[in-house]
This record gives C-alpha cells, sequence and structure tokens, in this order.
C-alpha cells in the first residue's frame, strides 16, 4: 500500500508541474554539459524546475556525449515522444 501511494504521488507530482519549464532548465543544462562550464548551477535549476535525479543525471550524461540511459529504458524528457 506504501509503495503503491508513493508512486500515485510521484506520478501527481510529474503531471502537476509545468513542462515547458522542466524542458528549459534541461535544455540548459545539457548546453552547459556541452562545454566546460560549471554544470552545478544548471542542475539547480533543473531541481528547480522539477527534473528528478535520473533527468538531470540522464541529461548530463546527453549532453556530455553519452546516452541519457545506457539501458534504454527511461525516456529523456528533451526527446520527443513516440507518436509525436
Amino acid at each position: 500500500m506504501l509503495m503503491t501511494q508513493h508512486l500515485a504521488d510521484f506520478a501527481t507530482f510529474k503531471t502537476s508541474g509545468d513542462m515547458d519549464k522542466l524542458r528549459s532548465a534541461l535544455t540548459v543544462l545539457h548546453e552547459t554539459a556541452q562545454g566546460d562550464r560549471n554544470i552545478i548551477p544548471a542542475m539547480f535549476d533543473a531541481f528547480d524546475a522539477s527534473a528528478t535525479e535520473g533527468e538531470v543525471w540522464g541529461t548530463f550524461r546527453g549532453g556530455s556525449g553519452y546516452a541519457s540511459d545506457p539501458f534504454g529504458m527511461v525516456h529523456s524528457p528533451l526527446e520527443p515522444t513516440r507518436g509525436t
């Protein structure tokens, strides 16, 4: 029951946020990771925009030239969704 409630709360959290703000913050993080600038401010901005730890690190990996999810299990918020 506790896990079910936690997952429901998390789903509500992710769907109730400002997706434009999230994508914008993750885009800045991605661009920052491509260079040699300090990524910490961009990471804080992404967390403030309700990014998860996985979204932040996946975006950092993507900006660094690696797959955002090396296992191909998680969709990046910066990539278009299937069917769009």
